[in-house]
């Protein structure tokens, strides 16, 4: 199996496209090509969300809902980018990063969302949940019915090394190193499809511009979060509509945050370094992706 995904590659199109209800709605009957017959897909608690929200929690007008949301990506800074915002003194962010609220709580209805946003008036509220990154197209459509004004950050990194780093903290979980892992539970890793959603930058992008003006959408680079830190917060704070004339020595620039190890700082370490055989491989697999980057973002994608 591993030999089979090692010699797969990899095509934009493949990428949980399996699935075929985004454009469908949480309820319905919808065509699968991988079936031979229709399958009935039912979201649980999720049945014309906006409505029962409305009913249950009064108007959506009259909660507190965020103004910007980090959608990802994951191991691109996000931890890092969570702590920075929150030390300015104008935002306002949940004492919980990752709320997964548009991924995984819709159940829980906006008014206990909005509890999480207990704000100065003033203040710009936001949090920072990395699967958003990932969610199916209509769980975006909902966000931009609920949320049509909201200002997004979206913060990419070199596939290959992204699924490194990944595949690092996944091993690290599990008490492992990553040189522990056999090449089996490697090539597993780095071909499965948590893996490979979280670096199909590209897919994401087209979404959310699907349901979001692109100026709302910020889209920025890793690379900057280790050699332009300042220069990354100062263009998002823009976007958000926050000062950037504060005190820059009270923001956590130059510390690293590992959310792998509760979101405490960490002292800087290093991930170790990939095998020739596993980048040839990366390399490979998302040569179609890298290249839709470079045509998209320009910058450190070419």
């Amino acid at each position: 199996m591993a030999k089979r995904k090692l010699e797969r590659g990899f095509d934009t199109r493949e990428v949980a496209r399996r699935r075929t209800i985004w454009d469908k709605g949480p309820l319905g009957y919808v065509p699968n090509k991988y079936l031979r017959r229709p399958t009935k897909v039912v979201r649980a608690a999720v049945t014309v969300p906006s409505m029962i929200w409305q009913t249950r929690d009064g108007a959506i007008e009259d909660m507190r809902m965020p103004d910007f949301l980090g959608i990802g990506g994951a191991r691109c800074g996000t931890t890092w980018l969570h702590f920075n915002l929150d030390a300015h003194p104008e935002i306002c962010m949940p004492a919980t990063k990752e709320l997964r609220f548009w991924n995984n709580n819709l159940s829980r209805g906006l008014k206990s969302y909005a509890a999480n946003f207990d704000c100065k008036p003033g203040d710009v509220a936001g949090e920072i949940t990395p699967a958003y990154g990932v969610m199916d197209a209509w769980r975006v459509k909902l966000m931009a019915r609920v949320l049509p004004d909201v200002r997004l950050v979206y913060i990419i990194r070199n596939p290959i090394d992204r699924s490194w780093s990944h595949l690092s903290l996944w091993a690290r979980n599990r008490g492992l190193d990553v040189n522990q892992l056999t090449h089996d539970q490697t090539i597993e890793a780095l071909t499965s499809d948590e893996f490979t959603r979280n670096a199909t930058y590209t897919e994401t992008y087209r979404i959310f511009a699907e349901e979001f003006s692109r100026e709302q959408i910020f889209v920025g680079f890793y690379e900057d979060v280790i050699n332009k830190p300042h220069e990354l917060l100062h263009d998002i704070f823009e976007h958000i509509g926050v000062s950037t004339d504060i005190d820059w020595g009270e923001l956590p620039m130059g510390r690293r945050f590992n959310s792998g190890m509760g979101y405490e700082e960490q002292a800087r370490s290093t991930t170790p370094s990939m095998p020739d055989q596993y980048r040839a491989m990366l390399a490979k697999r998302y040569e179609i992706e890298l290249r839709h980057l470079a045509q998209t973002f320009r910058g450190y994608a070419e």
